[in-house]
């Protein structure tokens, strides 16, 4: 057996595999509920999988759960609780992880928390939990900057502009203006 990085092995003669940690893959299984409360759980054993764990953050990436979490807030779009969940979740799957920052680009997570934040403006817990994602999303990936910044959601929503825009203008000045301008 060949071990490519710490979640891909290949044994000889067949193609490289995703080795996903058990608690990585029941997390994953259970966002994929159509219960939200099922999915709630599984938002959270997945954030506790993957929190100060690399590996466990890659191998979640590699076993899609940046979509599973996605897929899962786009059911339950009108459960504020779930979308505050899912936003932590998020967070987690994604920090310090580049490449589960690409995977949020490409598969949605950025525009499952502008909706989740504009579908909910009252919701405090969920607003922070968005916010915190965003500021995540945006280390290190101006790419995710800009689909943030030029995003419907956030240019029409309220709230957004009140809490999002300001900080991030004030601290991504430089990469916004490079893009914008």
């Amino acid at each position: 057996m060949v071990v490519w990085s710490s979640t891909r092995v290949q044994e000889e003669g067949k193609e490289a595999a995703v080795a996903v940690p058990s608690e990585v893959a029941e997390a994953i299984a259970m966002v994929q509920s159509d219960s939200p409360l099922v999915a709630a759980e599984g938002f959270s054993k997945l954030s506790h999988a993957t929190f100060n764990n690399p590996v466990g953050k890659e191998a979640a990436g590699e076993a899609g759960a940046i979509k599973a979490i996605v897929d899962a807030m786009e059911r339950n779009i009108s459960n504020g609780t779930v979308q505050e969940d899912g936003c932590h979740a998020l967070r987690n799957v994604a920090f310090h992880c580049l490449p589960n920052l690409v995977l949020a680009r490409e598969q949605g997570a950025i525009a499952a928390v502008l909706k989740a934040m504009e579908t909910h403006p009252e919701n405090e817990a969920l607003q922070a939990e968005g916010l915190w994602a965003l500021l995540v999303f945006c280390s290190n990936t101006v790419e995710n900057v800009v689909i943030i910044v030029e995003s419907a959601h956030f240019r029409n929503a309220f709230t957004l502009k009140k809490r999002c825009l300001g900080f991030i203008m004030d601290h991504f000045a430089h990469v916004i203006a490079s893009k914008v301008l």
